[in-house]
């Protein structure tokens, strides 16, 4: 049998479908925190021109070199590198990946999706059977 009758599920589209869901709970969430207030909330910032600037907590400086741009909605710190938005933030400051940081901050906003859950791929004598149920057969029979 072949990998594509063992698994007919459209990888692609799938992911296509979910990442695309995942984009738009992201956005949602970066209009609804305001990155400057989130950045206060866990660090000293100081006003210069258009940006706040900070000692960047992912290296332990000592001086400003964490820049955040609220008018854009990211921050950049000149040291270390580290570059993102609310979700980065507060994925790196907490030391979890992107999706968990995603899944508290919409607790927070009170928003969100029902969770993206994966299903696992049905076995070949799954698949199979519901073919059979839903009079698919293999070969035009």
């Amino acid at each position: 049998m072949s990998e594509e009758e063992q698994n007919p599920i459209d990888l692609h589209k799938w992911a296509e479908d979910h990442l695309e869901a995942i984009e738009r709970r992201r956005a949602a969430l970066v209009a609804a925190i305001p990155l400057d207030t989130f950045v206060e909330e866990r660090l000293e910032l100081e006003a210069r021109g258009d940006h706040l600037v900070a000692p960047c907590p992912f290296h332990g400086d000592d001086r400003p070199s964490l820049y955040v741009v609220p008018s854009k909605g990211f921050y950049h710190c000149f040291a270390c590198g580290a570059h993102g938005d609310v979700v980065g933030f507060d994925a790196n400051d907490r030391g979890i990946d992107e999706w968990m940081s995603m899944m508290q901050l919409e607790k927070r906003v009170g928003a969100g999706e029902k969770p993206i859950r994966v299903q696992p791929t049905p076995t070949a004598e799954e698949q199979s059977a519901l073919r059979e149920e839903l009079g698919i057969f293999k070969g035009g029979k």
